[in-house]
């Protein structure tokens, strides 16, 4: 239906080629056809360069296309814009990650954690980021708001496991172990039988 619309190519104040563009890429993603979708978000850009929606969503296609260098592009472009959420300054800060510019990343995450403090993955992605840095210190002080205040036990498990390994990286075994021992009783408690292993792995390591 949205097709036959636009190929009449006949809109009126009631209806506009930009929202049937729209809601024809939202419908393409919806049912999995991503790269028509996308075609379709990149034909309402050649109109509409600045358009925050289309922007958005083509800036994560390429994060999730491992298209790194273009979805910072595109991420950058919606930074210099006056809606700057969570979500895009995440989303930048793991493109730059990604692309080994861990100054940026850093820089997107600390943006991003001050307009929601308490978020598991952005306080997960800045200490994975300060890892890079080899900014231990930094980086441990971030994971122990998620396991100090998330109600996750995934999120929880995650951060006790690398601060564990940042400690070891940072040479301060005893520290590392206890955090791994820790971590084996955090795993049993909660049902985590299949991580134990690894834990006993990471723990002979240390």
């Amino acid at each position: 239906h949205y097709e036959e619309l636009l190929s009449i190519n006949r809109f009126d104040q009631n209806i506009s080629k930009l929202d049937i563009q729209k809601k024809m890429s939202a419908y393409y993603q919806e049912t999995g056809n991503i790269q028509k979708a996308f075609q379709t978000y990149f034909d309402i850009l050649k109109q509409y360069p600045d358009d925050p929606q289309c922007l958005y969503q083509v800036a994560f296609v390429f994060l999730g296309q491992e298209m790194f260098d273009m979805s910072l592009k595109y991420f950058e472009r919606l930074i210099a814009g006056d809606k700057v959420t969570f979500e895009i300054l995440f989303g930048a800060g793991m493109a730059a990650l990604q692309l080994q510019k861990s100054v940026d990343a850093v820089k997107y995450f600390k943006d991003a954690l001050a307009k929601d403090p308490h978020s598991d993955i952005g306080n997960l992605a800045m200490a994975f980021a300060l890892q890079k840095k080899r900014d231990f210190k930094a980086a441990a002080n971030y994971l122990k708001v998620i396991i100090d205040g998330t109600k996750d036990s995934d999120a929880s498990f995650i951060a006790r496991r690398l601060l564990g390994v940042i400690l070891v990286q940072a040479r301060q075994a005893v520290n590392a172990v206890t955090v791994f021992e820790q971590l084996l009783e955090f795993a049993r408690a909660n049902g985590m039988e299949d991580e134990v292993p690894g834990i006993l792995y990471d723990l002979g390591f240390a």
